[in-house]
């Protein structure tokens, strides 16, 4: 689990540093550096995104433990685990000032690192998640997520993970689509 945190940790950082690098790179062969700011800009931006990684992905180790075991059986029902896990990562990122970008990358490696989707179908759950959000499905799911992790984070209720089996359980009976 540490090492999942440390490769994104880095991932993020270099990702960013090439971002940077792309932005205020020179074109002369002289040896470039980071100017200050942005370098403790990139610092703190990794420290974020490993602080929402590190809960966000120990609540939905949790939370897909089961649904695991039993297998989810409706594509509604997964899109509904995806949304509140996706809700449980919001929060955290909000929690800890993450920004869109910081979110979206710690969100769609989760939700692979998990099992919930592939890597490319993260990628495009992610990618779509402002429209989709808004749906009854995506709103019901990003609510129930982030009142879990709430509860699981304040020790309010040890077992909130586990709620996500119950949801599961929910949206493979209700009729209709997203």
């Amino acid at each position: 689990m540490e090492a999942f945190h440390i490769v994104l940790i880095f991932a993020g950082l270099a990702g960013l540093m090439i971002l940077f690098k792309a932005l205020f790179g020179r074109s002369s062969p002289a040896k470039q550096q980071i100017p200050p700011a942005a370098a403790a800009e990139l610092q703190q931006a990794g420290k974020r995104m490993g602080a929402v990684a590190k809960q966000a992905s120990l609540f939905a180790e949790a939370a897909m433990l089961l649904p695991r075991e039993i297998g989810i059986k409706s594509d509604r029902a997964r899109l509904g685990a995806a949304f509140f896990i996706a809700g449980a990562t919001d929060f955290v990122a909000q929690k800890n000032g993450a920004n869109d970008i910081e979110y979206a990358s710690v969100l769609s490696v989760i939700l692979a690192k998990v099992g919930l989707l592939t890597e490319s179908q993260a990628d495009k759950f992610v990618d779509s998640l402002p429209a989709s959000s808004v749906t009854q499905l995506g709103q019901d799911g990003m609510i129930k997520g982030g009142n879990a992790i709430s509860d699981w984070l304040s020790g309010k209720d040890d077992n909130a993970p586990a709620r996500l089996l119950t949801y599961i359980e929910e949206w493979s009976s209700q009729a209709g689509g997203a």
